[in-house]
């Protein structure tokens, strides 16, 4: 939600959320489209209405001091394919065992860092 990063009000729940929220897009984007967002904007993605499964791959970047804990996403098989740089940048999310791909349950809430109440 645009100006929600200097926001001061907690986060509504999916039960309270309003449906403007709800149902809210920036804008269609075809296919092969990039979207830069601040991660402190109040986001989520929007109902998939369709009968079609619907993949929303992304890239997250974070300052160096942002220490929330994460998952170790990344198989050890791509890391060590990567240059010295690349494993570099990489160090903190390259994951030494198996990857579960299954569909995630655990997704949502705000990182700690990120929390005002």
């Amino acid at each position: 939600m645009p100006g929600t990063q200097n926001s001061r009000e907690a986060i509504p729940t999916l039960e309270d959320e309003p449906e403007w929220m709800t149902f809210s897009t920036i804008n269609p984007a075809p296919a092969g489209s990039l979207l830069i967002r601040d991660p402190r904007t109040w986001h989520g993605g929007t109902p998939n209405v369709s009968n079609e499964v619907r993949a929303i791959p992304n890239i997250e970047y974070y300052a160096p001091w942002f220490h929330e804990p994460m998952a170790r996403s990344m198989p050890l098989d791509i890391y060590n394919s990567l240059s010295d740089h690349g494993k570099n940048i990489c160090r903190y999310i390259v994951s030494s065992s198996e990857i579960d791909t299954a569909i995630r349950t655990n997704l949502g809430g705000t990182p700690h860092l990120l929390q005002t109440t």
